[in-house]
């Protein structure tokens, strides 16, 4: 994948990356915890931090001409701990549609 942009924030929210992935433009979150003791990185993305990546990412593809092509929504999850970081990327992690509602 190639990084297009980094920390997009707008008023209505923020996406850590802006990647393509073939033809696919690709908004990722990324969360980072040191252990998963109180959950997992990915379960602290909720609906609402969802829809406020979907907005930000929307309001890039507007700016940067990307709403004519396929989108994805991406988590990297980060566990940092006592030993080598651990590092899980789940693509379609979730959808526009599902973060809307």
């Amino acid at each position: 994948m190639e990084i297009l942009a980094r920390n997009h924030r707008t008023s209505r929210g923020e996406v850590d990356l802006v990647c393509r992935d073939g033809d696919v433009i690709c908004f990722v979150e990324v969360r980072t915890k040191r252990s998963e003791e109180m959950g997992t990185p990915e379960e602290s993305i909720g609906r609402r931090k969802a829809r406020r990546v979907v907005a930000a990412a929307t309001d890039w593809a507007v700016r940067h001409g990307g709403l004519e092509r396929p989108m994805r929504f991406d988590v990297v999850a980060i566990v940092l701990g006592d030993g080598p970081p651990v590092v899980r990327h789940h693509r379609n992690a979730f959808d526009a549609e599902g973060a809307a509602g």
